[in-house]
């Protein structure tokens, strides 16, 4: 997963592709409703939000395990988390019942196929911007506890870069889940880089939250998020063993999520 990067805003590819996708979706039915139909912008004003709800409970049931321990993580829709082939049973049940004539159920076929074409196209677009992946500079920065370490020396390991701050509410909110998965993830490396805070703050945290960290760097000068051209945090970046990045992952990190991109990265090693 890349990041597109609007001005200030920074987003996910896949879910700049999926406001894109329903933007254009909803706008299709509009003019529908305008022109042929009325049905259709009520129609399309349920369809979506029974859509996300579904793909999300489907999600949350395909990893039923992982949110038995969390319940709560649910509601969580911010960490994404969506499997949209379970929203076609419900949106495609609601549509028969709403629509129901032939004619009307051809003609919304339109706002679905545009709101198709917008998605693939923000994720193509996407990726002829975003080019070949960056891999790990050479760049060394200073431990908050122990050696300085050059980033692009994996030593034949898979890597994780982490980019936090202890100001950052979401950095801080997915940090225990990081610190309990980095533990117990033999054979790849975790670096959790800060940005431009100094050690005693860094240790002052970790120590209030009872954090058990290894390997966190500093970078005072926000060297990384230029390098890889990212804005803002928290920003996981997941490397396989040749240094080269195979995921980006902006915002908050879920556990399945996160499961997700080791696979992958080990995977490749």
């Amino acid at each position: 997963m890349g990041a597109v990067s609007l001005g200030p805003l920074v987003m996910a590819t896949d879910r700049l592709a999926a406001i894109l996708g329903i933007g254009a979706f909803l706008l299709a039915a509009s003019l529908l409703s305008d022109r042929k139909d009325a049905r259709f912008g009520p129609w399309a004003a349920i369809a979506v939000p029974l859509g996300v709800v579904a793909a999300r409970l489907g999600h949350v049931l395909e990893h039923a395990g992982t949110f038995a321990q969390e319940p709560l993580r649910a509601f969580a829709f911010w960490q994404g988390g969506f499997s949209f082939l379970w929203a076609i049973p419900p949106v495609l049940l609601f549509t028969l019942y709403r629509l129901r004539e032939v004619r009307a159920l051809i003609w919304a076929t339109a706002p679905v196929a545009f709101g198709m074409l917008a998605w693939a196209g923000a994720f193509q677009l996407a990726a002829l911007a975003s080019g070949d992946p960056r891999p790990l500079p050479s760049i060394t920065l200073q431990q908050v506890q122990g050696d300085p370490i050059d980033l692009a020396d994996t030593d034949g390991r898979p890597r994780v870069l982490n980019l936090w701050a202890t100001w950052c509410p979401p950095c801080r909110r997915e940090m225990p889940l990081l610190a309990e998965v980095s533990r117990a993830t033999p054979g790849v490396d975790f670096l959790f880089v800060n940005q431009g805070e100094g050690s005693a703050r860094i240790v002052e945290y970790l120590s209030r939250e009872g954090l058990e960290l290894t390997h966190v760097v500093l970078d005072s000068t926000s060297e990384i998020t230029r390098y890889f051209g990212v804005r803002g945090i928290p920003v996981t970046l997941f490397f396989g063993a040749d240094g080269r990045m195979r995921h980006l992952h902006v915002g908050e990190v879920s556990r399945e999520a996160l499961a997700e991109y080791l696979r992958s990265i080990r995977g490749a090693s």
